[in-house]
């Protein structure tokens, strides 16, 4: 054992001494390349170096450039500095450091457009390993804006094999988005441009049975893995084949286990990890995790939790060096995490095990930094698409975490778990709306700043584009909208980097459930929902502490009952609340039980927020019945808005937004109002509303062929009060308002740099729209926050015209008097229900609750206009004066 111990010793020694005179005759060399200013051989010499041991070099390859003399001035320098950093890119992907990687690529990509290098295969070296990172990430947009560049580039040299590549990556990024159609599309366009025998042939095989795998057509994908298997077995076999098979035996193995074989799934899992070894040693990492992280699984599918939470957490080890294995419940710590999907999986995995092994608290843990390497990955999302799919996505795995913190809460009846229930509820809501809204504050607060006009100059174009994409259909267009979307993704970076006062805050401090609580005023009642897919989440919050929480199960069912009541008795127009009004009242009774029952509980003097979640977005709670007892006098109907003033969010964190300093605050009111237009039907009631509001408020009003986009954009960045009424719908799923002489999208308001403090929307549907789940409903109204404002008045339906002319009339009145907009418009709804109407059926929710506040509670100051009979008695006071002046 001695000898033993002496060999190993003088091995290492010798192999110590053999790397410091590798590295000595290098430095030897740079120096004498230094010396004669040849900086082209001195960045070959550096690569070449790191290329015999990238794993162990790495630091030594990215320190290259800060040790340059100079910069490039010759065609080889330029040529030799742009292979520098696409090596820097490529083996920080061979590392397993995809953010990096990606920085490494855009900046070869940058420094290639100032300087552009002659014969550089600009696709292959940094087109196909940046589009391949970005799809990694999880940036699916700037992915497919690098790939149809890519296949521009090919198709113009006619490089049949790079096109069908390019295809099989644009596959990838459309299955990666869940566009599986699409993502068949582009594989079998590929085949198309593919030699059957070659490597390109394999991996669109490859790639089509992670499409039919995705599709639940199991047997089609195992064939097509096969036909891949074949064809890249039969190649020679590089570090690029090898790359390619274990990208095959691992969706071998995940396509067996889905069909339960798990013997077989292993044993393909096993054969990619040899693979590895033999070809990767000490890189490929991620895809290392991924191989383990799916060997867990298939021991959590046989119950074996210990194994299963040891190939989690050689997984963890593999992406996080520095994370020590010691124990089982021993976590990496927070400052070691990153955005990484591998990462992710891992995490989750781990979550998983320790539910199997009835370890709840560690699960929750495990759960809780999977989310977080979420955000850290979701932060660095260039487009609002990618970060809305990424806020679907994870909603699955915070219902699980919030399960299994109710279950712990529900046990020990600590109340760090209700906390934490609280904090994972508002994590999944609204993140893509509170982004829009800071932005909007940072954009205020630094408008100064060169790289911010710029960033405004590029959101203002982006805008242009994509409104004259959708009027005119011009595929130029679409093509400049992407082009200026990339470089804005890339200044935002710039700007985090330069700014790092505008960042978001870490999110732990973001998510502090504890700190939200203590934000909340006394006089403030809070209803919060969660909406999964197996249960619903209630939480009420009171007095600064969290009242109760409630569990309701069989959230797809109540979600359908909800979807229906909806439709029937709202959307569809007031006919079958009217004919069956007590079929009506026992379906909103039976909500109420469902959602509000049990949490419900009013105290004198508090305003109630109502955060809804998925389809309760639609819901206009306040009509909720509170009491079985039914009476045929719809006046003495119970009503939840005769208990209590509702008001409405998005989530608690963009509430607590609500003072934004990019509101404009002050007492100028502005008014559109068009009650006729093109292509639409006439609305009298809005010149009535028009009438109505005239000799109550002091400001500019706009009619029908006044109401222009000159003077609307005019006045959204000059009034502290907007009113608008006129036509809303959607138009290709974007929200639009219908203006004299166009249409202004919801999208036009991402460029606005201001915007009124109030924004009363008294048009049709402007707080209805697209439900993006764990994002909440994409609306006008929302649309209006997002830009900064405090408060909106909205239309969840088609308003009955005649009765929203006369209940924002009374919101008016009551808003001179009370100065809060939310208790302006509670009173004004009280006043419709307390009123004598001809037809009862008027009292129905129909007509009286489709228009809601939603935003914070606010002061708005509105000013009367002087009184037309004072300023006559004046003038005739003074012509008599004149008169009896003369006669004297």
């Amino acid at each position: 054992m001695r000898i033993l111990c002496l060999i190993y010793f003088f091995l290492f020694i010798y192999s110590a001494g053999a790397q410091n005179s590798s590295r000595e005759a290098l430095e030897k060399k740079l120096s004498i390349l230094k010396n004669q200013n040849n900086l082209t051989d001195w960045l070959y010499a550096r690569m070449d170096y790191n290329a015999e041991k990238p794993g162990e070099r790495i630091l030594f390859l990215m320190s290259t450039a800060g040790e340059a003399w100079r910069k490039p001035q010759s065609q080889p320098e330029r040529e030799a500095w742009l292979n520098l950093l696409t090596n820097q890119g490529y083996y920080q992907l061979y590392t397993g450091n995809v953010l990096y990687s990606i920085e490494e690529y855009e900046g070869a990509y940058a420094f290639y457009q100032k300087q552009p290098v002659n014969g550089f295969n600009l696709v292959e070296y940094i087109f196909k390993p940046l589009g391949n990172n970005y799809t990694r990430l999880g940036d699916y947009s700037n992915a497919l804006f690098i790939q149809q560049k890519s296949l521009q580039i090919a198709k113009q040299k006619k490089d049949s094999s790079s096109i069908a590549s390019i295809y099989n990556n644009l596959a990838i990024s459309y299955k990666s988005m869940g566009n599986l159609e699409q993502a068949k599309r582009m594989c079998l366009t590929g085949f198309e441009y593919a030699h059957p025998q070659k490597s390109i042939s394999g991996l669109l095989n490859s790639t089509l049975a992670d499409i039919e795998f995705d599709q639940e057509n199991y047997s089609a994908a195992a064939k097509s893995i096969r036909t891949a298997l074949t064809v890249l077995s039969a190649l020679k076999e590089d570090s690029y084949t090898a790359y390619w098979l274990l990208s095959c035996y691992t969706l071998a193995g995940n396509i067996e286990q889905q069909r339960a074989n798990l013997a077989a799934a292993l044993s393909f899992y096993q054969k990619g990890l040899r693979l590895i070894e033999q070809e990767f040693k000490g890189s490929r990492n991620r895809e290392k995790a991924h191989l383990l992280t799916q060997t867990g699984n298939i021991a959590l599918e046989t119950k074996q939790g210990f194994t299963a939470l040891n190939h989690f957490s050689k997984a963890l080890q593999t992406l996080i060096p520095e994370y020590k294995h010691t124990g089982h419940s021993n976590l990496p710590p927070v400052k070691s995490l990153y955005g990484e999907n591998r990462l992710y999986d891992a995490l989750e995995g781990r979550a998983n095990a320790f539910l199997l092994l009835n370890k709840h608290e560690d699960a929750l843990n495990n759960f809780m930094l999977a989310l977080k390497t979420g955000t850290l990955s979701r932060r660095h999302f260039s487009n609002d698409r990618d970060r809305l799919y990424y806020q679907k996505q994870s909603k699955i795995l915070t219902e699980r975490a919030i399960n299994t913190a109710f279950n712990l809460w529900q046990t020990t009846r600590d109340e760090k778990f209700a906390t934490l229930i609280l904090s994972l509820s508002e994590q999944s809501k609204a993140q893509t709306l509170l982004d829009h809204i800071e932005q909007s504050e940072q954009i205020l607060s630094g408008k100064n700043h060169p790289l911010l006009k710029k960033q405004s100059a590029l959101k203002r174009a982006i805008v242009y584009y994509e409104k004259q994409y959708l009027l005119n259909k011009d595929p130029s267009i679409l093509l400049n909208k992407q082009e200026t979307q990339y470089k804005l993704s890339l200044l935002d970076k710039e700007i985090k980097k330069n700014y790092p006062s505008f960042n978001r805050a870490k999110a732990e401090d973001d998510l502090s459930g504890k700190k939200i609580i203590d934000s909340i005023p006394a006089s403030t009642g809070v209803i919060s929902f969660f909406w999964g897919q197996d249960n619903v989440y209630i939480i009420k919050l009171a007095r600064g502490e969290i009242d109760t929480i409630i569990r309701q199960p069989h959230a797809k069912k109540l979600k359908a009952d909800i979807s229906n009541y909806l439709n029937t008795y709202f959307k569809a127009g007031p006919a079958a609340m009217a004919n069956n009004p007590q079929t009506f009242f026992s379906a909103s009774h039976s909500i109420y039980l469902h959602l509000l029952s049990k949490v419900f509980r009013y105290r004198k003097q508090e305003n109630m927020v109502i955060i809804p979640d998925d389809v309760l977005g639609y819901l206009p709670f306040e009509s909720l019945i509170t009491s079985a007892k039914y009476t045929s006098d719809i006046a003495k109907w119970p009503y939840l808005i005769k208990a209590v003033p509702l008001s409405y969010a998005y989530s608690l964190q963009t509430w607590l937004k609500g003072s934004s300093s990019s509101s404009i605050s002050g007492n100028t009111f502005s008014g559109f109002f068009i009650s006729k237009s093109e292509g639409n039907a006439d609305i009298p009631a809005v010149a009535e509303e028009a009438s109505g509001l005239k000799p109550l408020i002091k400001g500019s009003f706009f009619l029908n062929e006044e109401a222009t986009i000159k003077n609307f954009t005019h006045e959204l960045k000059n009034s502290s009060v907007l009113h608008l009424s006129t036509h809303s719908f959607l138009w290709e799923n974007e929200p639009v308002l219908q203006l004299s002489n166009g249409k202004f999208f919801l999208f036009e308001l991402s460029a606005q740099t201001q915007v009124p403090q109030l924004v009363v929307l008294s048009a049709c549907r402007t707080a209805d729209g697209i439900l993006a789940p764990g994002e909440g409903v994409l609306s006008l109204s929302r649309g209006f926050t997002a830009a900064g404002t405090t408060g909106v008045v909205a239309g969840l339906w088609n308003i009955n015209d005649a009765a929203s002319a006369q209940l924002i009339t009374c919101f008016y009145q009551n808003l001179k008097n009370s100065k809060d907009a939310a208790t302006a418009l509670h009173q004004a709804k009280l006043d419709w229900l307390n009123q004598n109407h001809s037809n009862q059926a008027q009292l129905l929710p129909y007509y009286w609750s489709s228009l809601i506040y939603i935003g914070k509670p606010q002061t708005v100051s509105i000013q009367q206009p002087k009184k037309i009979y004072w300023i006559l008695v004046t003038i005739i006071l003074l012509i008599m004066s004149g008169y009896l002046i003369r006669k004297k």
